[in-house]
C-alpha cells in the first residue's frame, strides 16, 4: 500500500531535512505517526479504528483546533467531508476552510460563511444548530457514496424543503442516533419523499408512484419514479447507518453495527445492497415477459390471468 510505503520511507533520516520545519501527522491503519521535527512518534490521541477517511479528517481537524491552530484548511473534493465539517462546526474553535478542485481550478470555501448563508435561507422558527446537526442525515438520505440518490432531484431542493419544516429537521436530526430507524422516522421520510416529488399531502409512496405514472401516461423511465415502500425502508436503513458513522467522527474507537441488518446483506463472502423485501414486479409480469410473440398472441393467453 502507498501509505505504508510513505510511512516507512519518510522515517528515514534523509527526509528529515525536507520536513523538519513542518508538523506532519501520517495515518497508517489505526496508528497515527507524528513528526516533531526530530523524530517520528506515535500520537495516542489520534489512534483510531475508524475505517473511513472522512470522519478521521474531522477528528484530526478537531485535535488541531484544541491544539491552538486558528485556521484549518482541509484539502479534499469530497462533499461528504464538507457536510460533516458543517455539522461539527460548533466543536471547533478554529476557522474552518475547505480547499477543493483540481490543478488551476481550485477554490477555498469558508465553512463559517456557508453557515451564515444557511441562516438566511431557513425559516425564523428553526435553530441553526439543529439544521447543522440535520445536514448529515439529509445528505446521506438524498444520496452519498453508500446510499443511492433520487434521480433528477437536486439536493438544493431537498435542503429548501427541510429548511421550511421543523418536522423534517427533526427527521434528519434523528438519523444516525438510533440502531434501527423506528416507525416515526419511516413515516416522516415518506412525507419528505412525497414533498420532493411535488406532493405535499404525504400520501403513501406506492400510491405516489402510481399517481406519477398515470400523470405521465406511462411515458417515463423507471428511475423517474420514487422508490417503493419496501425499497425506501432499505434506503433509510443505509442512510441511518452511514449517518451514525459520521456522527461518531470525534470518537476514536467505536463498534460498527452489522451491515447486513442495515440495508445490506451477505451473499457468500460478498457484501451486497439489499434493495427490497418484496418482489420487484408481480409473477404475472415475469410470465408475460417470458412469452414469445406467438405465445402472447394465443387466444388462450388472457385466460391465464
Amino acid at each position: 500500500m502507498l501509505i505504508n510505503l510513505l510511512t516507512n520511507e519518510w522515517k528515514k533520516e534523509i527526509y528529515f531535512n525536507l520536513i523538519s520545519r513542518k508538523s506532519v501527522n501520517l495515518t497508517c491503519g489505526q496508528v497515527c505517526h507524528y513528526f516533531d521535527g526530530k523524530e517520528w512518534k506515535t500520537k495516542p490521541e489520534l489512534v483510531s479504528n475508524q475505517e473511513e477517511a472522512d470522519p478521521r479528517m474531522v477528528m484530526h481537524s478537531y485535535h488541531a483546533s484544541i491544539a491552538g491552530f486558528q485556521d484549518i484548511v482541509i484539502h479534499t473534493p469530497d462533499t461528504d467531508v464538507f457536510i460533516i465539517m458543517l455539522s461539527f462546526l460548533k466543536d471547533h474553535t478554529a476557522n474552518l476552510y475547505m480547499k477543493t478542485g483540481r490543478k488551476g481550478k481550485t477554490r477555498i470555501i469558508d465553512i463559517q460563511a456557508v453557515k451564515k448563508s444557511i441562516e438566511n435561507l431557513k425559516s425564523d422558527e428553526l435553530e441553526t444548530c439543529n439544521i447543522l446537526e440535520a445536514l448529515p442525515g439529509l445528505h446521506a438520505f438524498t444520496g452519498c457514496d453508500t446510499v443511492s440518490a433520487f434521480s433528477n432531484k437536486a439536493k438544493i431542493k431537498a435542503l429548501n424543503i427541510m429548511l421550511q419544516s421543523e418536522i423534517f429537521v427533526h427527521l434528519f436530526q434523528s438519523l444516525g442516533t438510533t440502531g434501527d430507524p423506528f416507525e416515526e422516522i419511516f413515516s416522516l421520510a415518506k412525507q419528505f419523499v412525497c414533498a420532493i416529488y411535488g406532493y405535499k399531502d404525504g400520501i403513501d409512496v406506492n400510491l405516489l408512484r402510481y399517481k406519477i405514472y398515470c400523470s405521465k401516461r406511462g411515458k417515463m423511465e423507471a428511475d423517474e419514479l420514487p422508490p417503493c415502500r419496501s425499497s425506501l425502508r432499505k434506503d433509510i436503513q443505509r442512510a441511518n447507518y452511514q449517518t451514525k458513522i459520521w456522527r461518531l467522527s470525534l470518537d476514536a474507537n467505536h463498534d460498527s453495527q452489522k451491515l447486513n441488518l442495515d440495508g445490506w446483506k451477505m451473499e457468500g463472502e460478498e457484501l451486497e445492497i439489499d434493495w427490497m423485501d418484496c418482489k420487484p414486479v408481480p409473477d404475472e409480469v415475469f410470465f408475460f415477459l417470458s412469452l414469445t410473440d406467438s405465445q402472447a398472441q394465443c387466444p388462450m393467453f388472457p385466460s391465464y390471468f
